[in-house]
């Protein structure tokens, strides 16, 4: 099969197979972890800042939430943050086609009109021509870029991810073999393949 009908080391069709499957399990994934949130949140409910809850006595929140967490086998950080993103989500506010994993980015929006409005408004992802959530478009809304590339590999990552567009995969090809050396590079033999490297 030409490997322009492959995607990583599958075709096609068995991607698109494995993306629904996927979805589905995020979809869970995504459940559960507002499951594990509200039984949290309803355990030990948030505080105004300086405030106390309603359970709270000697041991306060966090032995509480230590409990929860030695009760149920879950990390005591994951019961903190589903927790945290519980209550910055009422359930009538949350979007099921949305993962977890974007609420809890969008959560940082402080002002919660603003921050339900958001949610309902995603971006039109330019690959896919739908409007959509991806992990990039949540965190680039709330302003955290975060780090780029470091290594080698991950810049050639990086850059195969941005011209995965064949006219624009063309232009910057074009553009990059204007360079001497560049090109040069390009047509020895002795130019490493950091693909290969460690």
């Amino acid at each position: 099969m030409p490997s322009s009908e492959m995607v990583g080391s599958v075709s096609v069709d068995r991607y698109g197979q494995i993306v629904e499957w996927l979805r589905e399990a995020a979809e869970k994934l995504s459940k559960s972890s507002f499951i594990i949130g509200d039984g949290a949140l309803e355990v030990v409910p948030m505080q105004e800042h300086g405030g106390r809850s309603v359970g709270d006595d000697l041991f306060g929140v966090s032995a509480w939430l230590h409990r929860l967490s030695e009760d149920i086998d879950v990390p005591y950080n994951t019961i903190k943050e589903y927790r945290w993103v519980a209550s910055r989500w009422p359930e009538r506010h949350r979007c099921a086609e949305v993962a977890f994993s974007t609420h809890k980015v969008l959560a940082a929006i402080s002002d919660p009109e603003e921050r339900w409005a958001t949610i309902k408004s995603p971006p039109l992802d330019e690959r896919t021509g739908k409007r959509r959530w991806t992990p990039e478009t949540s965190r680039q809304r709330v302003g955290y870029h975060g780090p780029g590339p470091e290594t080698t590999q991950e810049k050639i990552e990086a850059v195969h991810d941005l011209v995965a567009d064949e006219h624009v995969a063309a232009q910057v090809a074009t553009d990059l073999l204007r360079r001497p050396s560049v090109a040069f590079k390009a047509m020895t033999d002795d130019y490493p393949d950091y693909r290969l490297a460690g």
